[in-house]
């Protein structure tokens, strides 16, 4: 359906009038307020009250949308503006259906998109608070990395304290090993002549050992012919004695002719 310039004008008019007496503006706060309930977000009720929709989207719901859709005579804005100046009389049962048409339409059209950019609004708010969640999270990011990197540097720092260390331990290791094998050589040494000294003085010692055992066995000898000595003397002696007696005893002893035995003789033997 072709809309006219002249049309136009009267449904802008019966738009600003129907503005001005708060009766659209009545419909659509509740609408917007049970629309907003059923999204469970109570807390955006000020906003969407405060972003009503101005007289321009109205007139643009009802010159764009409503007359094309509903296919509603250009009549019924004749009888909103006869309406609103107070000659409802002049109009026709056709006419005021077809007004109500156009009016409950139009509102649920605007009711309808101004839901739709409720929800615009809050996905809209829901998107910037997630941009600012990224952004945030970006520098702490970003604050991560060159912490990150930090801890790189110090590593390696820390690789090269690590290898200089490990080269140090290397030195050490080499000087202690050095240090082994020259006290090991000196305790070979060391026992080789402890070895050879001990050889020498255990030589010694049965080489003393031997003369001190050749005297002992010399003294010995000397005592066993001394004690020999003595024994035979004591023989010598018993028997003279006993000769002596017998002598006493028996007087036909004292005629025999006995050898003499003399001191000399006795220490010679």
């Amino acid at each position: 359906m072709r809309i006219t310039q002249k049309r136009y004008l009267d449904v802008t008019v019966c738009i600003n009038e129907f503005r001005q007496r708060n009766v659209y503006n009545s419909l659509t706060e509740k609408d917007v307020n049970t629309s907003a309930g059923s999204f469970g977000d109570r807390a955006l009720d000020d906003d969407v009250d405060a972003s009503r929709p101005t007289s321009s989207f109205i007139e643009y719901q009802f010159s764009e949308f409503e007359f094309a859709k509903l296919g509603t005579s250009f009549a019924a804005a004749g009888f909103w503006r006869r309406y609103f100046s107070g000659r409802p009389e002049c109009s026709s049962p056709g006419e005021r259906r077809d007004a109500s048409f156009l009016l409950w339409g139009t509102c649920e059209n605007v009711t309808f998109t101004f839901q739709w950019r409720s929800q615009m609004l809050r996905l809209w708010r829901r998107a910037m608070n997630m941009l600012l969640t990224i952004k945030q999270l970006r520098g702490e990011l970003e604050a991560v990395r060159v912490t990150e990197q930090q801890r790189d540097v110090e590593i390696e720092g820390l690789k090269g304290k690590l290898a200089a260390a490990k080269m140090e331990k290397v030195a050490v290791q080499n000087d202690l090993d050095s240090m082994k094998e020259k006290h090991r050589r000196e305790l070979d040494g060391c026992d080789a002549a402890a070895r050879k000294e001990c050889n020498l003085a255990r030589r010694s010692l049965a080489r003393e050992y031997d003369a001190v055992l050749a005297l002992v066995k010399d003294k010995l000898q000397k005592k066993k012919k001394e004690t020999a000595a003595e024994i035979r003397l004591q023989e010598d002696v018993s028997l003279d004695v006993d000769y002596g007696l017998a002598l006493v005893s028996d007087p036909s002893l004292s005629h025999l002719e006995l050898p003499e035995v003399s001191g000399d003789s006795v220490d010679q033997d």
